[in-house]
């Protein structure tokens, strides 16, 4: 494809031209997605090692290995996005947080054990809850609350319609505080 075409290309094209060996229909594929997925890796890894743009380089070298492997039709878009989330939950686990800059400023109740213990057995039942959600609410509801994405983004994402992405937000948020409520 000329480089012109492949700027104007639907990723549907652009991942057909990959399969058949293009190697520039690749490189728009970098091109118009390393900057988005670098900024949502970075949701996940922002100062730490590996950083972002180390999740999102061994995420396009895995998918050109699987583009070029497999030919299943594929969105192109929400699987990159699905591989960066995978790969990045992946780094976490295997790295320790880093610490607290030593200038970090608590509020005062934080200090009381029993608040501490409070807030840590609230936090382990959200996180319980959050879990036992279907796959779809729970990816709608932590794109929402905790990534702050908009619901045109994660309709993208989740390759649904932007109503969906609404119900589904909303079935999660109430599950999950259902649940909550039910064991406090």
């Amino acid at each position: 494809m000329c480089p012109t075409c492949l700027r104007d290309a639907a990723d549907d094209a652009l991942v057909r031209a990959v399969r058949a060996g293009d190697p520039d229909a690749f490189a728009e594929i970098h091109r118009r997605h390393g900057p988005l997925l670098e900024r949502y890796a970075a949701r996940f890894v922002a100062g730490r090692v590996p950083g972002p743009e180390d999740i999102v380089q061994e995420v396009f070298a895995r998918a050109y290995l699987a583009l070029r492997a497999d030919d299943r039709p594929m969105q192109l878009r929400p699987w990159l996005y699905r591989l960066t989330r995978n790969r990045a939950v992946d780094e976490l686990r295997r790295t320790p947080a880093t610490a607290l800059p030593a200038d970090f400023d608590l509020p005062g109740d934080a200090l009381d054990p029993a608040h501490v213990l409070a807030t840590r057995q609230r936090a382990r039942c959200v996180l319980d809850e959050l879990s036992r959600l279907p796959a779809r609410q729970r990816d709608a509801l932590v794109g929402r609350a905790v990534q702050g994405w908009s619901v045109r983004q994660l309709a993208a994402v989740l390759g649904t319609s932007e109503r969906a992405v609404k119900a589904l937000t909303h079935r999660g948020r109430a599950t999950v505080q259902q649940r909550v409520v039910a064991s406090v």
